[in-house]
């Protein structure tokens, strides 16, 4: 299905979901040769198991399975989407028809980790506030939004005299303002956009920006690694820049804090292997000399200088002040 094809997708859902409803009221047994991929690794029943992961007690069956279908839509249109499509066929040419590639996909990406942390992450933004049916919904949209962001679309030139137009659409890699004065209304609104998106597991996986970008922006839930295109003339905005990834409860953070107590995870009986982590890692903090900075304002700061040979194998944030795109 191409991109922008919804109604086309929402009606062959429709159709599915009735021959489902059908075929559940008749006397034939119901059953499928690949069941168990399905149950271990699609999508929806993904996001059915992550949204019962941070569910609080006063959530109702009804308001967890609403917000799964509200996930499980949203990544059904996403991996319908012609760039997810290609690359994920294109891995998987053996796998059959797309949904047999996608489960393939899913399984070897853990997209059920991907989910746990990511709501994980949303639901710690909300204060510590119980996850009832309203947070539930809340931090769907958050996700949903994260998830469907448009691509931005960059012109340049060619080097005819007409100058003509070359149009580079463009999701993976985008700016972070350099807006001109005409257009500061709608630049500020997609800054909000693109600044979610990049605080998420999805793209996109690299932020150029100038130093709009530099102070008061926190970009560190799903990166690590900052590129300076120059160094600037102060240490404080070095330290400015640096501080945009390297923050409380960052995804650095998050990475020392997993690979410290995955054996407390496992030994664990709890549903939430994010909330067991931290408060293991809680736990083993007692008493340090980090005090309250401990476990969550606990990193190693990383400097990713940029260079001709530089090449940054994960998601980064990338400032060059007083330069656009």
């Amino acid at each position: 299905m191409a991109e922008g094809d919804d109604d086309a997708g929402d009606v062959g859902l429709r159709a599915h979901i009735e021959k489902a409803a059908t075929q559940a009221g008749g006397s034939v047994p119901l059953s499928h040769p690949e069941l168990a991929l399905f149950a271990a690794f699609a999508p929806g029943v993904t996001a059915l198991r992550a949204v019962g992961r941070i569910a609080g007690p006063t959530s109702t069956p009804q308001g967890r399975w609403k917000v799964a279908f509200r996930l499980a839509d949203a990544l059904r249109r996403f991996f319908n989407r012609e760039d997810a499509v290609g690359p994920i066929t294109a891995a998987y040419p053996d796998a059959g028809p797309y949904w047999g590639s996608l489960l393939a996909y899913c399984a070897d990406g853990n997209l059920q980790a991907v989910l746990d942390e990511y709501l994980f992450q949303l639901h710690s933004e909300l204060g510590g506030r119980v996850a009832d049916d309203a947070a539930l919904d809340r931090i769907g949209t958050r996700f949903i939004e994260a998830l469907s962001l448009r691509p931005a679309r960059y012109v340049a030139h060619d080097t005819s005299a007409t100058r003509g137009q070359i149009p580079m659409p463009a999701r993976f890699a985008l700016r972070y303002g350099g807006a001109s004065s005409a257009e500061d209304s709608k630049q500020a609104a997609r800054q909000g956009e693109v600044r979610s998106a990049f605080n998420s597991p999805f793209a996109p996986f690299i932020l150029a920006t100038t130093s709009v970008g530099q102070e008061g922006i926190d970009f560190h839930w799903w990166c690590h690694s900052v590129v300076h295109w120059n160094l600037p003339s102060s240490p404080v905005d070095f330290e400015q820049r640096e501080g945009r990834v390297n923050r409380f409860g960052g995804h650095a953070v998050r990475r020392n804090v997993a690979r410290a107590h995955w054996d407390d995870v496992l030994a664990s009986d709890s549903p939430s292997p994010w909330s067991t982590a931290f408060d293991a890692a809680t736990e083993a903090s007692r008493g340090d000399a980090w005090g309250e900075f401990s476990p969550g304002g606990v990193t190693r700061p990383r400097l990713a200088p940029a260079s001709s040979g530089s090449s940054p194998a994960t998601r980064s944030a990338a400032t060059a002040p007083g330069t656009r795109l």
